[in-house]
């Protein structure tokens, strides 16, 4: 890349950047024609600008706007005789790049020494100070150093066409230059720092001007220095690409279509790590900003988190898409498709492998945008998390991850069926290895001290699915490793817990029956405030548990699948009590309606007070309101 941005130069450079982003904004080079369209954004842009208020507000010379503007005109001027200006459609938006400290050129030497005698003394003094705690700054914060280094200078946007992306778009060029040329770059602002940082620049240095001022009667006004000391960062990504398809390649987890121009990579439950990125990694995070880790980090969690709520265990013995991309100039022509078609293909002729060994497995995959496309492949929308919300360091819209898995290539939907009495002692046995770390349990079985809790706990269990049982209102999936019970309106009790019932509440403490009292107050008074007389028209879930052994394979879903199926063909809603797993409700439809709070002022409870959860089939609650 050339010293001087020629036009050539700049078409080549935009080029370049629209075959990496398909959504790249056009930057051209500023021409003497676009003068008059780029004096009048930079104006107005500088009206909101800290240092030029402080400038304006001690400037009582006539014809403030025609000075401002002429100066503003004069180094434009300078700017396109030295072709070190850009812009986007023509002016809207503008910046100039500068080499080492700020220099005027032979038309700013000229008209800006005339403009300056008609400046007052007082806005001469307020400029001086301005320069001078400039250099201060940059020696302190560069040294020799700035003299090799990009200036980001007058970046201006016209204010009416704000929020379009141009100011990146610039920035972004700039760092493309900055990237080929090898040099560090800097930006000096009072009110746009927020801005630089989103563009992974940091702050190296700020003071203030106009504190000591006794004719100023506003406060002082800020001067930073944003910098991006570790040039090289499209390299750095295009380098840290070629070292990931390195490893692809090595370890047979890459495919391609058209010599690359589209590319899927995945990763395999028995998936081993390349030789190459180890060696490299460490000198790539050498460059790694604090923002920039503390994003990545942000991004992991978020991805760990869906995979625990989503798919859990599972999630070991099924296949990742790690990356798919088009070539922008090859899009629309089915490549991604064809990909995408090829995994679930591989998936399912690995099923019908002869090998003993051979595993059923499914494909899951992270997006962000393209879930559309997704769809059309058979993929489907489990959960999503949100990331970029409270980071007062991004300006843009926070950023949605969606975690998706394939119907067509998912093991097989084991069969809903109902719970048979040949199976109660498992589901009793499931249910109480199931319920054994939730708030709930360990709220109410922390209250029951008489002896035997444990076998009376167990026998509870059976007797409720007796019930349940004869009432037809329980249903299991893998001979009772996970089951659903049921309440509908006109619900009819069974008759086998009126018989036990005597036997069992004589075992129950005076501190055990006030916990239960104020559970069920709690349920009641959440039932009446979000349904009301609705309720009795809806379904309730009473109980869905897996056994631990055999959570993560997608039982539950499966079966508040069956539930939600169930509720439509009937035209009824359903709602539920929960003390967690929000998550994964919410993944099958769910929303929270409102919440109550048990075990707060008991001091014979040491734990942490219990939220107790109402929620509803989003569906139902929509059509409602």
């Amino acid at each position: 890349m050339p010293d001087k941005l020629t036009p050539a130069a700049i078409a080549q450079m935009s080029t370049s950047l629209a075959q990496n982003n398909a959504r790249a904004i056009e930057v051209q080079a500023l021409r003497y024609i676009d003068i008059p369209k780029a004096t009048r954004t930079r104006y107005r842009a500088c009206l909101i600008s800290g240092y030029e208020q402080y400038y304006a507000d001690a400037d009582n010379a006539p014809m403030p706007k025609f000075r401002g503007m002429l100066r503003i005109a004069a180094v434009l001027a300078d700017n396109v005789f030295a072709q070190k200006a850009i812009c986007i459609n023509r002016g809207e938006a503008t910046v100039a790049i500068g080499l080492g400290r700020r220099r005027r050129g032979p038309v700013g030497k000229i008209v800006l020494a005339i403009l300056d005698r008609f400046g007052s003394e007082e806005v001469n003094k307020r400029k001086q100070e301005f320069v001078a705690k400039l250099d201060q700054m940059l020696d302190v914060a560069f040294g020799e150093k700035v003299s090799d280094m990009l200036e980001i200078c007058g970046l201006a946007t016209d204010p009416r066409k704000q929020g379009k992306g141009y100011g990146k778009a610039l920035v972004q060029f700039i760092n493309a230059v900055s990237d080929a040329q090898g040099r560090a770059v800097y930006a000096v602002t009072s009110d746009a720092q927020g801005f630089y940082e989103s563009l992974g620049y940091t702050l190296a240095s700020e003071d203030f001007i106009g504190a000591g001022n006794p004719t100023r009667n506003g406060p002082p006004v800020a001067i930073r220095v944003d910098a991006d000391t570790a040039p090289g960062s499209v390299v750095r990504q295009r380098f840290a690409l070629t070292i990931n398809y390195l490893d692809n390649v090595h370890c047979h987890k890459a495919w391609t279509i058209d010599h690359g121009s589209s590319i899927l990579t995945l990763g395999f439950p028995e998936n081993r790590e390349g030789p190459f990125l180890p060696i490299v990694a460490p000198l790539l995070k050498a460059f790694d900003t604090e923002e920039l880790k503390k994003r990545k980090k942000e991004w992991v969690d978020a991805t760990n988190m869906l995979l625990r709520e989503t798919l859990g265990d599972a999630v070991k013995d099924m296949i990742e898409v790690q990356g798919l991309a088009t070539a922008p100039e090859k899009q629309g022509r089915g490549y991604a498709t064809a990909l995408m078609r090829f995994v679930n293909a591989l998936v399912l002729l690995s099923r019908l492998s002869p090998k003993a060994d051979a595993q059923e497995r499914s494909v899951y995959l992270f997006t962000t945008d393209a879930y559309g496309f997704y769809e059309t492949v058979g993929y489907t929308v489990l959960q999503e998390a949100v990331i970029g919300v409270d980071n007062p360091k991004w300006n843009g819209d926070p950023i949605h991850i969606r975690i998706g898995d394939s119907q067509t290539t998912r093991s097989h939907v084991p069969d809903v069926v109902p719970l048979r009495y040949v199976e109660i002692f498992r589901a009793a046995r499931c249910t109480q290895d199931a319920v054994a770390d939730l708030a709930s349990n360990h709220y109410l079985r922390d209250a029951d001290t008489a002896p035997c809790s444990v076998a009376r706990q167990r026998l509870s269990l059976t007797i409720h699915y007796l019930d349940s049982v004869y009432c037809r209102k329980a249903w299991a999936v893998d001979h009772g490793s996970s089951i659903v019970t049921l309440g509908f309106p006109g619900n009819k009790e069974g008759p086998f817990r009126p018989i036990v019932a005597p036997f069992l509440g004589a075992f129950v403490t005076e501190e055990l029956k006030r916990r239960r009292r104020e559970w069920a107050n709690a349920t009641k008074a959440l039932l009446n405030d979000t349904l009301g007389d609705s309720a009795k028209d809806m379904i309730e879930v009473q109980g869905l548990v897996t056994a631990p052994e055999k959570q993560g394979r997608g039982y539950g879903t499966v079966l508040m699948r069956f539930v939600n199926a169930l509720a439509d063909a009937q035209n009824r809603g359903v709602y539920i009590f929960t003390t967690g797993a929000h998550g994964f409700y919410q993944s099958v439809g769910y929303s929270i309606l409102q919440e109550a709070v048990v075990g707060v002022d008991n001091p014979r409870w040491n734990g942490d007070p219990v939220h107790i959860k109402i929620e509803a089939k989003s569906a139902y609650v929509n059509r409602k309101t």
